[in-house]
């Protein structure tokens, strides 16, 4: 160790090389920001579809099953863009998501856990993916879903349809 040569850099070999560390940065950075600027123009093009239901809420959950859809009442639904409720109706908003192939994961995920859950996009202006459970007849039905949904690990809220 004794004969290694010693490296010795000057201030502006220091310098340069820190400003063509800034320039190479900032042309991947420039790249990037361009390819999800064009990304973003041509998803935004597609046309989203208004709902996406899926699902059926299994038996062996505390909740009653009248509180749920029907699978045709589901069906008719999608043509309506919302589940057919009536007024004063609960449900439990898991999350609001940009991208409708977020909604889509996590309408398969809790799916998969026998939930009825469906993503809803209710207006041209609001560009959210709701994706929700329910409707419930009462807050206390919400309630004891929404304490088994945040055991399974999610974070849902309780919203008052009209």
């Amino acid at each position: 160790m004794a004969n290694d040569p010693e490296i010795t850099v000057s201030t502006g070999k220091m310098v340069g090389l820190f400003v063509a560390l800034v320039v190479v940065c900032a042309l991947f950075f420039g790249f990037g920001y361009s390819m999800g600027k064009s990304a973003a123009v041509s998803a935004s093009v597609r046309p989203a579809p208004a709902i996406v239901v899926t699902g059926q809420r299994a038996a062996s959950l505390p909740v009653t099953n009248s509180s749920f859809p029907t699978t045709a009442s589901a069906a008719q639904s999608a043509d309506v863009g919302t589940p057919a409720v009536a007024a004063g109706s609960y449900f439990l908003q898991i999350a609001a998501v940009t991208r409708q192939e977020d909604a889509e994961a996590l309408v398969a995920a809790l799916r998969k856990k026998d939930y009825a859950v469906f993503a809803v996009n209710n207006a041209p202006s609001d560009k959210l993916f709701h994706v929700q459970i329910g409707p419930f007849g009462s807050p206390k039905d919400a309630e004891t879903l929404r304490v088994k949904l945040v055991g399974d690990g999610y974070n849902p809220i309780v919203k008052k349809q009209g």
